[in-house]
C-alpha cells in the first residue's frame, strides 16, 4: 500500500497574509480540517489545521477576522512525493514531531495530505519492512 492509497485530496489553500476566517472558510468548503498555506513565492510553506486556528484565536485574544494566517501557522513543513515509501515518511514525521505531511507531485505541486495516524495504521497492516540483504 502506498501514499496514494491513504492520501486526503481536495485540500484548500490560503495565503500566509490571509485572515484566519478565510482559512476557516477554505477548510469548510473542502470539508477538511486543514489548508495548505502558500507563501509569497507561490510555494507551500505550512499546513494550517482547525486546531491551529482555534489555538491562535485563544492565544492572541482576537477574532478569526482579525488574525492573519502567518500568526497561527506552524513553522516548517513536512513534505513527501507521492511515490515515497510510507515507512520512511512515518519515521521522518516522528523525528520532526509532525502529525501531517504535504504530499506533492514530481513538480512539487501539492496534491493532498497524509496523517501520521493513517501512515501508522497502513504500515502496521502491511507488516514489517523487509530485511535488507546482509543485515
Amino acid at each position: 500500500m502506498g501514499l496514494r492509497d491513504i492520501l486526503q485530496t481536495g485540500i484548500g489553500t490560503c495565503g500566509a497574509d490571509d485572515l484566519l476566517s478565510t482559512a476557516a472558510e477554505e477548510m469548510e468548503k473542502s470539508d477538511a480540517k486543514v489548508v495548505v498555506v502558500i507563501g509569497e513565492l507561490g510555494r507551500p510553506v505550512s499546513l494550517l489545521t482547525e486546531h491551529d486556528v482555534v489555538s491562535a484565536a485563544n492565544r492572541l485574544g482576537g477574532l478569526m477576522g482579525e488574525i492573519r494566517v502567518w500568526e497561527a501557522m506552524p513553522q516548517g513543513l513536512q513534505t513527501a512525493r507521492i511515490d515515497d515509501d510510507p515507512r520512511r515518511l512515518e519515521r521522518a514525521m516522528l523525528r520532526a514531531k509532525r502529525a501531517l505531511a504535504l504530499i506533492v507531485d514530481r513538480e512539487g505541486k501539492p496534491i493532498g495530505v497524509v496523517s501520521s495516524k493513517a501512515l501508522g495504521d497502513t504500515n502496521r497492516s502491511t507488516g514489517p519492512e523487509p530485511a535488507k540483504p546482509g543485515h
